[in-house]
C-alpha cells in the first residue's frame, strides 16, 4: 500500500460506492475513500481558516467602531456585532458566538448573502462609479449592492425603441430600426426621383453624381468641387440639369442651372465640357 495526499482537495456532496458488477481493481476501489479524504481536508481547511480568525480577533477595545457582523473577544468569549456600537461595552450590540457558529454563518453567507437590494447606493451614479468600486479583496455583500445599483445605468435590450410608434423621448431607439428608416428614405428618394424627376444629393463631390436631366435638391457642394467649378460654396442648392451626355458612369457634356437662396438673386450656369464644369455666375 502506498500514502495518499493533495493540496487541492475538492468537496462534493456525494460520494460513489461499488456496485456487484464493478471490476475488482484498485482504482474503483480507491475512488470513494480519497473522495472522503478530500471532504476531510476541505473540511479542515475551512476549519483552519476560523481557527485563525478567531486568533487574530482582538479583545474589545471602546475606540474602535464596530459594524455589524464584526468580532471581538469580550472576558475570553467570542461576540458578533448585531448593532453598530463604540464606546462603552454594550451587551444589547453584541450576541455570543462560537467557531462552529462562525463556520455555518461563514457557508450561510456565500451560499445565501444578505445585502442591501434596494438598488441605491450612495456614490454610485453611474456604470463607471460601479466599476470604480469593484477592487480587490471587495466583501461579497458589498459588491452584491454595488452591482445592482450600478446595473441601473447599463443599456437593457428591453429598452430600446424596435418600432417607429412610441413618442417618448427618454428611450434609445435600436440600431436596425435606424437601418430600417435610412431603407425607407434612400427607397423614398429612389422612388420620388424615379416618378417624378426630382432627385436629392446630400452632398455632390463629383460632377458624375449628375446623371440624368431633371430637378436636383443639393444639400451641399465639396469644397474641391466648387473649387474646380469657380462658385462661391454656400450650400442649400437646387439645379435644374438641362442635359446630360456620356456614358460608363461618366459625364462628359451637360449644362443646367445652380440656384440658392444664399447667392442675393444671383445663380448660375453650369457648362460641362469633357467631363469638367464650370461655372458662370448670372
Amino acid at each position: 500500500m502506498k500514502s495518499y495526499t493533495t493540496n487541492t482537495p475538492v468537496f462534493r456532496d456525494t460520494i460513489k460506492i461499488t456496485e456487484k458488477n464493478d471490476r475488482a481493481h484498485a482504482d474503483i476501489i480507491n475512488e470513494a475513500p480519497i473522495q472522503t479524504f478530500q471532504n476531510t481536508l476541505c473540511n479542515r481547511q475551512s476549519i483552519e481558516q476560523l481557527k485563525q480568525s478567531a486568533v487574530s480577533t482582538k479583545d474589545y477595545d471602546p475606540e474602535v467602531s464596530y459594524q455589524v457582523g464584526d468580532n471581538c473577544l469580550y472576558q475570553n468569549t467570542l461576540y458578533k456585532c448585531v448593532q453598530e456600537t463604540t464606546g462603552e461595552w454594550n451587551p444589547d450590540c453584541w450576541k455570543k458566538t462560537n467557531i462552529l457558529e462562525e463556520m455555518k454563518n461563514l457557508e450561510k453567507g456565500v451560499l445565501y448573502p444578505e445585502f442591501d437590494d434596494s438598488g441605491e447606493v450612495e456614490g454610485i451614479t453611474s456604470f463607471t462609479d460601479f466599476l470604480d468600486s469593484v477592487v480587490s479583496k471587495i466583501p461579497l455583500v458589498k459588491f452584491l449592492r454595488n452591482f445592482k445599483a450600478g446595473m441601473k445605468f447599463v443599456l437593457h435590450a428591453g429598452q430600446l425603441v424596435t418600432d417607429c410608434v412610441t413618442d417618448r423621448d427618454d428611450l434609445p431607439v435600436a440600431a436596425c430600426t435606424v437601418k430600417n428608416l435610412m431603407d425607407l428614405y434612400t427607397q423614398l428618394n429612389s422612388d420620388l426621383a424615379n416618378k417624378t424627376g426630382i432627385y436629392i444629393i446630400q452632398e455632390l463631390t463629383s460632377i458624375n453624381q449628375i446623371e440624368k436631366v431633371g430637378f436636383y435638391f443639393i444639400e451641399g457642394i465639396s469644397q474641391s468641387l466648387a473649387n474646380s467649378m469657380g462658385i462661391n460654396n454656400t450650400g442649400d442648392y437646387s439645379m435644374i440639369v438641362t442635359s446630360v451626355n456620356g456614358s460608363g458612369g461618366v459625364l462628359d457634356y451637360g449644362t443646367g442651372f445652380l440656384f440658392s437662396p444664399r447667392l442675393e438673386g444671383n445663380f448660375y450656369y453650369i457648362r460641362i465640357w469633357d467631363n469638367v464644369p464650370t461655372a458662370y455666375i448670372k
